[in-house]
C-alpha cells in the first residue's frame, strides 16, 4: 500500500481499465499556500489537491457516473 504521509489517509484497491492492480488515495494535505485541502491520488501518479467546491462536484460527478452505469442493461 502506497503511504504519501496524509491525514486520515485512505486507501481502496480497484483495477484500471486494463486490469492492474491501482490504490486509490484520499486523505488531507495543505496546498502550496498552506491551506489545508482533500487530496486525491492514484497509484504512484501526481495528486489533485481538491477545495471544498470541487471535492463537492467531485462526488456529485462519481455518483452521477455510477448512477448512470446501473442503469444500463449490464451495468455493475
Amino acid at each position: 500500500m502506497q503511504q504519501r504521509g496524509w491525514r486520515q489517509q485512505r486507501t481502496i484497491s480497484t483495477t484500471d481499465t486494463i486490469g492492474r492492480k491501482v490504490n486509490v488515495i484520499t486523505g488531507i494535505t495543505r496546498n502550496a499556500d498552506g491551506k489545508e485541502v482533500v487530496a486525491l491520488g492514484i497509484a504512484h501518479g501526481p495528486t489533485a489537491t481538491l477545495p471544498r467546491a470541487e471535492g463537492n462536484a467531485l462526488i456529485k460527478n462519481v455518483r452521477a457516473a455510477l448512477t448512470e452505469l446501473l442503469s444500463h442493461p449490464g451495468g455493475a
